[in-house]
């Protein structure tokens, strides 16, 4: 069993990447959980993924790295035991830390046998962001297995590739995907390298 652990800051395109990982997954046999953490009261993204046809569970109101540590391990048990999915597909809150969320999978002991963090940056909005919360991105990306560019095509390669080289220095030797989510550029390539 494997989960794929999608990180990054809010409105960077994860919804849109789990719901083509997810279709991917289960194109290939894969049997697909779903778990999406909303902080607020009103679950979007929950209520977006159900309406393309997969079912999901939604832990809201909380963070699932902080306040819902323990909720977030036991729907893992849960749907574990009755589910028994070859694939969990995680997207927390665009807030939370992938290292911490890390951690309680592996606390959960539902036996992944690997664990693929995933960061997503907005292509349009990643340089902005850098300045101003700099220290919280590269806690939330230095650790990430892959990493995608994602909305390439709202802005021109240079601002692509200087993407790019930011990355590159927060999170050195790790691999680096441009594309755009609601084209369907380079998504291919993202899926192929994260799929089990």
């Amino acid at each position: 069993m494997f989960v794929t652990l999608l990180g990054g800051f809010l409105g960077s395109g994860k919804t849109t990447i789990l719901v083509k990982l997810a279709k991917a997954a289960n194109n290939s046999g894969l049997r697909v959980a779903i778990i999406v953490n909303e902080a607020g009261e009103v679950g979007i993204d929950g209520e977006r993924i159900s309406v393309e046809g997969y079912e999901v569970v939604e832990i809201a109101q909380g963070c699932i790295c902080c306040s819902l540590a323990g909720t977030l391990r036991d729907t893992l048990i849960d749907i574990n035991r009755e589910f028994e999915p070859d694939l969990f597909i995680l997207e927390p809150t665009g807030l939370a830390l992938p290292d911490q969320v890390d951690e309680i999978i592996r606390l959960s002991r539902i036996g992944p046998d690997d664990v693929v963090k995933v960061g997503v940056v907005d292509a349009y909005r990643f340089g902005l962001l850098l300045k101003k919360k700099r220290s919280f991105i590269e806690k939330q990306l230095s650790s990430s297995d892959v990493l995608i560019i994602n909305k390439c095509d709202l802005v021109d390669d240079s601002v692509i590739q200087e993407a790019r080289v930011n990355l590159s220095q927060i999170s050195p030797g790790t691999e680096i995907f441009a594309t755009s989510a609601l084209t369907g550029e380079g998504l291919d390539d993202v899926i192929k390298g994260i799929l089990p």
